[in-house]
Order: structure tokens, then sequence, then C-alpha cells
């Protein structure tokens, strides 16, 4: 029996152990040391006009560490908000795997300095204390995701935004050692000028990984592993699952993803494997292969998660819906179907 873990519990070796934070209890469901399986769910509820404390308080009744940067209820500009929904405007249909409720994260980024305009709306997964590995360096993840473009909802993005931030250095944040940065926006990387502002592309960045880049053109590429299998991306007011294999246990890391609208099945969108993926990048650079050697700290897994995370873009307002996210030790204990 596969065991369910609840947002107040994480994994460590094996066994499942209470959070720092003390809060809640844990549903053991099976041998102990049976691999993990941890899911989160949005069945609460809480309102775009609580007040920050109550907002605050309800995600962290739900096991939730932290709560960051929200303008729920508050005076402040900080262009973040979170809450849960039981519909969704210009959608009819039932949500994913039976869930009687989703989280919306709603976007709407404020000038920060000069011409950098962000929203950090955020909920932080464990503790800040946690140890090297609560997030285990071979980790499988996946959610659902619906972006809204309907009536007054009309969603648009920049070319990079963060979706999956987590870090293992301490303080947490701003993180100077992460393993890797999982991103989504409407350029995915490969593209100078975004096809569109309305879809989204998934890509990975990482403080060690070499992908194959022309340096005259882009002096950071190195970092970047964008979708070179598929073009495949997540267009609006439909729902649609991504799920991610990244795996920094051992020497060399490396990462897959795949994409797919509700119904269909799996496209692989990207597959970045040190010593095998190839790329040529142009400007006179040549086929380069890719490598990604790890530090220590990757191989022992990060130590805390934040998400959705930073959005980016003077103007772009987006309303986005999540089933999820879940996080495993192995693919196939992954939910399936739908």
């Amino acid at each position: 029996m596969v065991q369910r873990v609840k947002p107040w519990t994480r994994w460590h070796g094996g066994l499942l152990v209470p959070s720092q934070s003390g809060s809640g209890t844990v549903d053991t469901g099976g041998d102990p040391g049976s691999p993990d399986v941890w899911d989160a769910t949005w069945d609460f509820v809480v309102n775009r006009t609580d007040s920050e404390a109550t907002v605050r308080s309800t995600f962290q009744g739900q096991g939730y560490d932290e709560v960051l940067n929200i303008e729920n209820g508050t005076a402040e500009t900080l262009g973040g908000w979170l809450y849960t929904v039981d519909s969704i405007p210009g959608y009819a249909g039932d949500f994913p795997e039976g869930a009687t409720r989703v989280l919306c994260v709603e976007t709407n980024p404020t000038n920060v300095e000069g011409d950098l305009w962000q929203a950090d709306p955020s909920l932080q997964f464990w503790s800040e204390t946690s140890p090297a590995g609560t997030i285990p360096a071979d980790i499988w993840i996946q959610w659902w995701q619906y972006n809204c473009r309907s009536g007054t909802q009309q969603s648009t993005f920049a070319g990079r935004d963060k979706t999956l931030y987590v870090t293992q250095s301490d303080p947490p944040y701003p993180s100077t050692d992460f393993p890797w940065l999982a991103l989504q926006g409407s350029a995915g990387f490969q593209h100078t000028d975004p096809p569109n502002d309305t879809d989204n592309f998934l890509a990975l960045q990482s403080l060690r990984s070499a992908v194959p880049y022309d340096a005259g053109n882009d002096p950071v590429g190195y970092q970047k592993m964008f979708q070179n299998l598929s073009s495949t991306v997540i267009v609006p007011n439909q729902w649609w699952q991504a799920r991610m294999h990244i795996d920094t246990s051992g020497a060399q890391g490396s990462a897959e993803m795949w994409l797919r609208p509700r119904g269909s099945s799996f496209t692989k969108v990207m597959e970045w494997l040190p010593g095998v993926t190839q790329f040529n990048p142009g400007g006179g650079v040549g086929l380069q292969t890719f490598q990604w050697p790890t530090s220590a700290n990757d191989r022992a897994g990060a130590k805390v998660m934040r998400w959705p995370s930073t959005t980016n873009g003077q103007g772009r307002h987006a309303f986005r819906y999540f089933k999820g996210p879940q996080l495993a030790t192995a693919e196939n204990l992954l939910s399936t179907g739908d």
C-alpha cells in the first residue's frame, strides 16, 4: 500500500517524520519503509478577500510552513494572491482526478525597481531548518494546470517565470546554492522573441549544468535546459498535466519533462542526459554534449521548496489554476488516468 504523505510531513530515509513546525498528524497508511508519495490538495476554502492573517493561518493549518508575498486582504501592493476555488470563469467541466477545489495563483507584477516588475506569491513546503534530503535528489513531480483566458481573466506571461524553487543554501532564500529551478514562460529559452504571450513552455535551470549555447548571444545559456524534443506547450483554457523527473543523486545530473492535455497521452518535451544529449546552438560553436556535474549538496537533496514563486513582466496579469503538485520517489507512484 502506497503511503500518502500529508503536507505537514516530510520524507527522510524512507520514514515519515513530522515537520519541524509540529502541526497536523501523520497518515502512515502502510509499511513505514515503503516509498513515499506527497500530495498537495486544495479541498479547503481560502478566499481572495480574506485577511492576510486568515490566509496564512488557513494554509499553515493545512501543513504549509509559510505563505509569502500575498496581497490578500492587505493595503499593500504586492501583485500576488493565493486562494482556492470551486469554479473557473468560462470553464464548465469537472476538475482533474475528482478534485472539488483547486488553487488559484493570481499574479499582476508590480514595479520592484527600475524596469523590474515582479510578483512572488508562494507557499513554502517544509521548514527552513529542514535537513538536506527532505526533497530527494532523485525526484518525480507532476501537477495539473489551467491557464485562464476568459472574461476579465485574460492571462499573459513573460518569457521566464519560476514554478518550483528548491534550495539547500542557508538561509534558503534568496538561494545561493540550488540544485535546480523549474521554470515556465512564453519563450522557453529557445526563443529570443516568444511566439506569443499566452502559452507556457517548460524549462529548467541549474547552477552547474553545461548546456550547449552560443556564448556571444547568451552568456548564461549554460544553465538553461529547454524543451529540446517537442514544442508542445501549455495552452490556455484547457487542463494540462506536467510531469518531470530530475535526478542529481549521482556524479552527473539529468532532467526529463513531459506534457499532456487532459484525456490524452504524455508527449516527452525535454531530455537532458549527461554524455548523451547533443545540441548545436549555432553561432559557429558546433555540436556539443550536455554535462551536469553535481556537487555534494546536489547529491544530498534539497531542504525546502517554494511554489509557484516569481512571475515577471509589467502588465502580465495572469490567473493559473492548479491541482497538485504531487511528488514521488518513483514514477509508478504518481497518479495516472483522467
